[in-house]
């Protein structure tokens, strides 16, 4: 039985690395590379004939190389040997001090062969052993943490899942802490082995979790001491063969890897890491096609986690670079319109590629428009509490009667995109008219109004009252002008007004 959909998921990410078989291997069986300051260290049965990886008791020995960058010449490190087994190490570049998996008899008359970590101090040439060896129980795989505050390692000591385990130490002021299991997230009944810490990341080998076959490489994310997920590496760094000790640069540019793929024999490869970008080049206008500026864009993979968080330019424009084989969703977000979500899909996609697409965003407006005035005397600047406001829908004809509060201010929700005309009066006042429009996006709107006080006797101004050209019809204008008679006929009774009209026969060129 073939799993399709587990293969195709180990091979999502096969454009990001290429494998090419490191120069300084032999025919004996190297794996296990770490990072020296001179080049690459690692452990190999060379010298020795065939190997039997990591250690068993009637295998060759195995023992820890330098292969030099520089030179191109490999051999053994010095102070980092002994009668048995060494190998499997870490260096600490600031300390001098290597820390490796070394196998000692401590009984030349006992058949028991204690496998335990050792650090070796290039400075002052001595060797001591860790504090948590047990003479009857696997110990070794040292590697220290990015900032040399965890001391992960493997052991099958009592207290974990079965097989070997990833533990680990927190350094502390006398020392290191007592061995920690890392959990059951990473460990399983089988054996987990050659941890390597980088940047929040943690690579280890493992049977027991689900893979291509034989050891796989797994990476497990690192929030603290918390695991937060575990997966896979994928194809190619694991094979149905044997894929372990995996490591990567400071840059994740590169790396190396042992895996005994193709002939079994271990061997290590040096890992290019490239980058495959799917780049999506987006713009994001309104319904009306215009450019929106500042709009939040976020962006999320399908375990919704937010992948990253970006603004539009001036433009409308903004550039995100995915990665193949995954399906985003992206959350645009700006005040004044409707929030949408979109997906951005690149499953299936193997090459650099650059995508164009354009997101549209509707306005997100109510009905009405929040409208305000505060009506104040024109002279004085004074409030005028208690005036009349007469507002007419001009589509509908429809009339809403207002009295300003002891504050001079009124307030209204209007229907969106109308116009309206406002009548002002108050007794002492001329009655005053303003023509506005709620054609805005914008949820409030407000206007002030003034109104002149009436100098002696009640008095009127009609400007000109104008007919639509060529109609016999009033204009808006015209309109308002009679509303405001009305107003003044209301606020003073008894007032007699003659009203005649006309019209020419043509209108003129203007």
């Amino acid at each position: 039985y073939v799993n399709t959909p587990f293969i195709d998921e180990m091979k999502q990410d096969s454009l990001k690395y290429s494998l090419t078989v490191a120069p300084f291997n032999s025919d004996a069986g190297d794996f296990s590379p770490t990072y020296h300051p001179k080049g690459i260290a690692f452990t190999s049965a060379r010298d020795q004939g065939m190997s039997a990886p990591w250690a068993a008791e009637n295998s060759t020995f195995l023992s820890q190389y330098l292969y030099d960058s520089f030179t191109g010449k490999v051999g053994k490190i010095k102070g980092v040997k002994g009668k048995k087994h060494d190998g499997v190490a870490c260096y600490d570049s600031i300390d001098a001090t290597w820390y490796y998996t070394k196998n000692v008899k401590k009984d030349p008359k006992s058949p028991i062969v204690q496998v335990g970590i050792f650090q070796y101090n290039e400075t002052t040439k001595k060797e001591e052993a860790f504090a948590y060896n047990r003479p009857d129980q696997f110990t070794g795989h040292p590697c220290l943490s990015s900032d040399k505050q965890l001391l992960w390692f493997v052991s099958n000591r009592d207290g974990g899942l079965g097989g070997l385990d990833l533990w680990y130490c927190v350094k502390d002021q006398t020392g290191w802490s007592e061995p920690i299991n890392a959990g059951p997230q990473v460990n399983t009944a089988f054996d987990e082995m050659f941890p390597f810490e980088k940047k929040g990341k943690l690579y280890f080998a493992s049977k027991g979790h689900s893979g291509l076959g034989g050891l796989d490489v797994y990476e497990a994310e690192l929030q603290g001491l918390d695991i937060v997920s575990v997966k896979n590496a994928g194809y190619p760094l694991n094979s149905h063969a044997d894929d372990f000790s995996f490591i990567v640069d400071q840059e994740e540019k590169s790396g190396y890897i042992a895996s005994n793929r193709g002939d079994f024999i271990d061997r290590i490869y040096a890992v290019s890491i490239k980058e495959v970008i799917i780049e999506l080049q987006a713009k994001v206008v309104a319904t009306t096609g215009d450019a929106l500026a500042d709009v939040t864009v976020k962006i999320y993979d399908k375990e919704n986690k937010l992948v990253d968080s970006l603004l539009t330019d001036a433009t409308g424009q903004f550039v995100f670079k995915g990665k193949p084989n995954q399906a985003y969703k992206v959350k645009l977000d700006k005040p004044g319109y409707a929030g949408t979500t979109e997906d951005f899909n690149t499953e299936g996609k193997t090459q650099a590629e650059v995508i164009q697409k354009e997101f549209t965003l509707s306005e997100d407006i109510s009905k009405t428009v929040a409208f305000s005035s505060t009506i104040t005397d024109k002279e004085t600047g004074n409030v005028v509490p208690g005036a009349k406001v007469e507002i007419k829908d001009l589509t509908t004809g429809k009339i809403t009667e207002l009295v300003a509060d002891k504050d001079g201010k009124i307030n209204v929700d209007l229907l969106r995109d109308r116009e309206y005309q406002i009548t002002t009066s108050k007794s002492g006042y001329d009655p005053t008219v303003t023509l506005i429009n709620t054609k805005i996006r914008d949820k409030e709107m407000q206007q002030d109004i003034q109104i002149r006080k009436t100098p002696g006797a009640p008095m009127v101004r009609l400007d000109n009252i104008l007919y639509e050209f060529n109609k016999a019809t009033l204009s808006k204008i015209g309109k308002a002008e009679l509303d405001t008679l009305v107003m003044f006929l209301k606020e003073n009774k008894g007032v007699k007004v003659d009203i005649s009209s006309h019209t020419d026969a043509r209108g003129s060129d203007e």
